[in-house]
């Protein structure tokens, strides 16, 4: 167990220093303003709670964030960044593990009702 500890620890000190390299790019100096940049964009509509949108105010009045559009799409780069290292890590672990599930091994895993469904399923308590 120690051995398998030691290396997800490794990986996720990697993805640790990727995302700080990743920070460091975006700093004030090298964050592209206004809408042109090299990349092409489209404008969505985004829903937050509304602590979320006050917080986020507050930062960009502080001068923390260039704009509320630099700040979700800076939120969204470090969740997509992330997501790619979950999946790095599932994959080491499900190498490590004997590889990816089979057909009924996935099968099984899908007959489990998730908590969510388990408590839809619960029968109702009945009145006294």
């Amino acid at each position: 167990m120690t051995g398998a500890y030691a290396q997800n620890q490794a990986t996720w000190e990697r993805w640790r220093h990727r995302f700080a390299d990743l920070a460091q790019s975006l700093s004030d100096d090298d964050r592209p303003r206004g809408m042109a940049n090299s990349m092409a964009t489209t404008k969505i509509a985004v829903t937050l709670p509304d602590q979320q949108l006050r917080d986020i105010r507050a930062l960009v009045a502080a001068g923390q964030s260039g704009s509320i559009s630099a700040f979700v799409k800076h939120a969204v780069d470090i969740a997509l960044f992330d997501a790619a290292g979950w999946r790095e890590m599932l994959a080491g672990a499900l190498q490590r593990t004997g590889g990816p599930l089979t057909n009924k091994e996935r099968g099984w895993a899908d007959s489990i009702p998730s908590p969510r469904q388990a408590k839809r399923r619960s029968p109702k308590p009945k009145a006294a």
